[in-house]
């Protein structure tokens, strides 16, 4: 089953639980069971929707060094 329809199945479940006519003791465990559910299959969308990030291939004293902030500023041009 797919990580999307786990999350609708949860919510339907969640929808319909309070109508099922169970004691009232059993819902307490029943939506932590599914507040369970819908929590970690949010964590899984969110890890296959964030971008793989890099390690650095070379040392950090090896990598260029971007000297733009060291620039003199330019001058403005005269107005005639």
């Amino acid at each position: 089953m797919s990580a999307e329809s786990t999350i609708i199945l949860a919510g339907f479940f969640i929808t319909i639980t309070p109508f099922l006519g169970l004691p009232s003791s059993w819902y307490a465990y029943i939506f932590a069971v599914l507040g369970l559910i819908v929590f970690g299959t949010g964590i899984l969308l969110r890890a296959r929707h964030m971008p793989i990030t890099r390690q650095p291939t070379q040392p950090e004293s090896e990598r260029p060094v971007d000297n733009h902030d060291t620039e003199p500023p330019h001058e403005p041009s005269p107005i005639a």
